[in-house]
């Protein structure tokens, strides 16, 4: 199978262009489930996530169910932990 991963910097800019649409939470997730996926659309990338790949999920108040590819997944993580710092501590 090719490797289809998009670039870290291409995933945070989706990250950062859905929060700002309002397409994604800004949110530190304290729990979430990883499984096969079901070609249900990843939050970030909007690929489907195929059955031979890993599905992370998570439930938000604002969006309800998401699911994510794995680098997906990190990169929305990382772009919340940079909004939710103090400013003084960058």
């Amino acid at each position: 199978m090719a490797d289809t991963r998009i670039p870290n910097s291409i995933l945070r800019t989706f990250v950062y262009e859905r929060i700002e649409k309002g397409e994604l939470p800004v949110l530190a997730c304290k729990t979430f489930a990883a499984g096969y996926g079901s070609n249900n659309n990843c939050a970030v990338c909007g690929r489907p996530i195929a059955p031979e790949e890993t599905a992370y999920a998570t439930q938000t108040e604002s969006l309800g169910d998401l699911a994510f590819h794995c680098n997906c997944y990190v990169a929305w993580q990382a772009e919340c932990a940079d909004r939710m710092l103090p400013k003084s501590a960058v």
